[in-house]
């Protein structure tokens, strides 16, 4: 067969049915077959590609055509599944609340965030912190003692005469009747039954209650008093505004009587949770273990958090060591502070703010305005000296309150632990799997709050430490 017969074979075959080996007759495949790979790189040598007819691809291997092309399939698959992605979310999750769609949007893959300042932009950033003297004025968060863990052969008792557990957790529940009705659910299915009794008496598992007076939807007070002689295990707050609240100072209210003994015994660890909110024991317990309690130390999970607000944890659970309970508790803080109506967690996180400073750095802020002690950058003399010299060169340091600060804190020394996706609902997407979460939450409904229960039983019972045994009964 002639050049010029060849050559007008391979313009009867249209490229890319040739690429793919189809569209081509038997004897086409025999004949091509028979060329040498010299005459072939003859062939291509001869006729310079044109763009117009597209045998410029010609001088790519078609190995790498075909592999070209499938990846470029694959992605536009993947390009194109992102909307139907995000419409699945928004039906699970129909009206996500206002202040949640900004992150809701930073969670997206990056095509969607494009779209984010268009329709959802940053809110506001919030102004410094309000400073709490008193609370700046407190003992250290790292200068108290940690209580001494008790067992039934070695008895250890702190100055209360109460022995020390590891873990206080503590479930905030009201005086409604609704709220009757979750508890019994938790005692009847409770966190506590994937610890091992032997080592359950290192756990207080308590509920948290206000006082209210006999009102529709309301429990009698006898009723509770029944209750608590029944179970023992609820702690009532007096004093509380409007007698029981979410918002108005419940939260700081139960630090300060954790704290001041009037809550329970002492730990080396304090954790407040939701009532729909279900913990993992086991996995908790694993990683407070592998914290040091002697460390100011505040946990939980930021994700989903609204950045309009300063840094916080979310509140469906989260804790803090021992001495920072302490050192918070040990501070009278200003009623209209505590009573001003705030979302609880992010009040926490502006009291986090408001920690006393380390040795190292309290006898250097005599200077400094009460004003401006809880900024970091105010109050930590590396990061003020960086700041004055940044005045000097003419530039604008940019403060974010919202954002995470330095870790450790380098004024307080506190540690902040983000457990991310480690603390999400159940039914979120992005939730850690069963070895690996620390609560689940959004557990409204009790079909809800026993799948959650069930779900953990895959986790299994928690096996504790060899240095424990000690304390076992």
């Amino acid at each position: 067969m002639s050049l010029g017969n060849r050559t007008s074979l391979s313009k009867r075959v249209p490229f890319f049915s040739s690429l793919f080996g189809f569209g081509r007759s038997d004897s086409d495949k025999r004949h091509r077959s028979k060329l040498s790979s010299t005459t072939r790189s003859r062939h291509l040598l001869s006729r310079p590609p044109t763009m117009g007819q597209g045998n410029f691809l010609a001088i790519f291997p078609r190995r790498f055509l075909r592999r070209l092309l499938i990846c470029l399939f694959i992605f536009t698959l993947i390009l194109t599944s992102i909307p139907f992605a995000a419409y699945q979310y928004y039906l699970r999750h129909p009206e996500p609340p206002k202040h949640h769609k900004h992150n809701f949007f930073e969670a997206l893959p990056w095509p969607f965030r494009l779209y984010k300042e268009n329709y959802y932009p940053s809110p506001i950033k919030p102004e410094p912190p309000e400073a709490l003297p008193d609370l700046l004025a407190a003992p250290w968060a790292g200068s108290w003692k940690l209580p001494p863990l008790g067992s039934i052969n070695n008895q250890r008792y702190t100055q209360d005469g109460q022995e020390g557990v590891l873990l206080k957790l503590h479930v905030f529940s009201t005086p409604h009747i609704s709220a009757s009705k979750r508890r019994r659910l938790i005692r009847e299915y409770s966190p506590m039954h994937y610890i091992p009794r032997e080592y359950r008496h290192l756990i207080e598992f308590n509920f948290v209650l206000g006082r209210l007076p006999l009102i529709e939807n309301v429990m009698d007070p006898m009723e509770l008093k029944k209750e608590q002689e029944e179970y023992g295990d609820m702690i009532f707050l007096d004093g509380l505004k409007g007698g029981e609240n979410m918002n108005d100072g419940k939260t700081l209210d139960w630090v300060k009587a954790v704290g001041r003994g009037k809550a329970g015994k002492e730990a080396w660890w304090v954790v407040k949770c939701d009532d729909d909110t279900f913990p993992l024991l086991p996995n908790l317990l694993d990683f407070l273990l592998s914290q040091d309690p002697h460390t100011p130390t505040w946990f939980g999970t930021a994700l989903g958090r609204w950045v309009g607000y300063y840094y916080y944890y979310q509140g469906m659970m989260y804790g803090f060591s021992w001495g920072v309970a302490k050192t918070i508790a040990s501070a009278d803080l200003p009623r209209k502070f505590v009573e001003t109506n705030y979302d609880e967690d992010a009040k926490m996180g502006i009291v986090m703010m408001s920690l006393p400073p380390t040795p190292k750095i309290s006898n250097r802020l005599s200077h400094l305005q009460p004003t401006n002690l809880t900024d970091p950058l105010q109050t930590d003399p590396i990061l003020r000296l960086s700041e004055l010299a940044a005045k000097a060169r003419g530039e604008r340091k940019k403060k974010d309150y919202s954002s995470p600060y330095p870790n450790p804190d380098p004024r307080t020394g506190l540690k902040k632990i983000d457990v991310g996706r480690r603390m999400a609902s159940l039914f979120d997407w992005y939730v850690a799997g069963t070895n690996k979460a620390l609560c689940w939450h959004g557990l409204k409904l009790d079909e809800d709050y026993l799948q959650g229960y069930h779900q953990a039983a895959k986790r299994g019972k928690w096996s504790p430490p060899s240095w424990l045994k000690k304390y076992q009964r």
